[in-house]
């Protein structure tokens, strides 16, 4: 059983890691908008991802054993999309290279090539940059994919893709 200062250590490291994720989106969302590059895309990524960073970190705190939560990269593929991407935060590990899972549709048998599916950290400091591309010739199946990005034989971070699907142009009888 934990002790009580084992417990308080932990929650202490959660809410300043969720504090400082916080900050950090509060701060690129302000840029954005400052630069008018604002997208309701990357905020609700951005809040998506700080929300499941609480959620794993909350429960990692309170079970004491559980690993810190990992960096989640949300993104959101609209219809006329042909180009997505978005860059979060992180440590990256420099002892190994980076090495990522297939795309995979959860509760599906669809993934996305990955040819199409980009990861970089070897230009940025402390930051992972994921792109998907090529997205209007070879368009994914809708629904949600997800893929882990190792350093090493560890995770380090959480791919979130979501596809959506193309409107119907069908017209309704009267």
């Amino acid at each position: 059983m934990p002790r009580a200062g084992t417990l308080l250590e932990a929650s202490i490291a959660f809410f300043s890691e969720l504090g400082n994720n916080a900050v950090e989106q509060l701060r690129l969302t302000q840029e954005e908008l400052r630069t008018n590059q604002f997208s309701i895309e990357k905020t609700i990524g951005r809040g998506l991802s700080l929300w499941l960073d609480a959620t794993e970190g909350l429960l990692s705190s309170v079970l004491v054993t559980a690993n810190g939560p990992l960096p989640t990269v949300f993104l959101r593929v609209t219809p006329d999309a042909s180009t997505v991407g978005q860059t979060v935060n992180m440590r990256i590990p420099t002892t190994t290279p980076l090495s990522r899972t297939t795309l995979r549709q959860i509760g599906g048998d669809a993934y996305i090539d990955d040819d199409r599916f980009v990861t970089d950290s070897s230009s940025l400091k402390n930051a992972l940059k994921v792109k998907l591309v090529d997205l209007k010739d070879h368009r994914p199946a809708p629904g949600l994919y997800e893929s882990l990005v190792y350093g090493g034989d560890k995770p380090v971070a959480v791919v979130m893709v979501q596809v959506e699907a193309r409107a119907s142009r069908t017209r309704r009888k009267r």
